[in-house]
């Protein structure tokens, strides 16, 4: 996070978080390709394999209030990023 209190980590499918002094390791979420964390370090973006579709969620960095943004993920899902609205 951008305020340097949590790290997120992939390992495999999962998700991880973890304080900087090593403690307080949580699983938090299965996610295929890559996941993106938002610029305030709030949420964090990614694509998930559920029910035989690839789909594009968003949950707090704590793996909390997941939504779904897409029903189908195609290629530009497959690599979340975050962009300032114009």
């Amino acid at each position: 996070a951008p305020d340097g209190s949590t790290i997120l980590f992939s390992r495999g499918a999962w998700t991880y978080r973890i304080r900087p002094d090593g403690r307080g390791l949580a699983r938090t979420v299965r996610a295929i390709g890559n996941r993106a964390i938002s610029p305030d370090g709030r949420w964090l973006a990614m694509a998930r394999f559920l029910d035989d579709q690839q789909e594009l969620w968003v949950m707090r960095r704590d793996g909390s209030g997941a939504r779904r943004i897409t029903a189908t993920v195609g290629l530009s899902e497959y690599a979340p990023d975050w962009q300032p609205l114009r």
